[in-house]
C-alpha cells in the first residue's frame, strides 16, 4: 500500500499511462488512512489549542485535500483508461449522484490494456 501510495504523489502530474485496479484502490485507502490521521491529530491538537469549534481538524483536512486535487484527477483518469474508458468521461462526476455510481463501477472494471511482457 505504501509503494501506491508513495506512486500517487509522485505521478501527480503523468496524466498519460494506466494505473491497476490494485493500485488505485491501495492509493485511495492509503488517502483514507491520511485523511483520519489527520482528523484525530487535528482534534488532539485543537483541545491543545483550546479550540472548542474544532476548527483544526477542518482545516487540515481542507489543505490536504486541495493539495490532492491534481494527484485525484491524474490517478483516475490513469485507470479510466487502464479500464478501457476515455480518460474525458471524469466529466461524468459533474452529474450529481449517478456521476459518481457511474465512475465507481468504472473504476471497478478490470485491466483492459494489456500489460507489457
Amino acid at each position: 500500500m505504501i509503494e501506491s501510495y508513495r506512486s500517487f504523489w509522485v505521478k501527480s502530474f503523468a496524466f498519460g499511462g494506466n494505473t491497476k485496479r490494485s493500485d488505485f484502490w491501495l492509493a485511495y485507502a492509503g488517502n483514507a488512512i491520511v485523511v483520519v490521521f489527520l482528523l484525530v491529530f487535528g482534534f488532539l491538537l485543537g483541545s491543545l489549542l483550546g479550540d472548542s469549534g474544532n476548527v483544526t481538524p477542518v482545516a487540515l483536512i481542507v489543505i490536504y485535500s486541495v493539495a490532492a486535487i491534481v494527484p485525484n484527477i491524474s490517478i483516475q483518469a490513469r485507470r479510466l483508461r487502464d479500464a478501457g474508458f476515455n480518460p474525458w468521461l471524469l466529466l461524468v462526476s459533474l452529474v450529481p449522484y449517478v456521476g459518481g455510481i457511474a465512475l465507481f463501477i468504472m473504476y471497478l472494471q478490470p485491466s483492459k490494456v494489456p500489460s507489457p511482457v
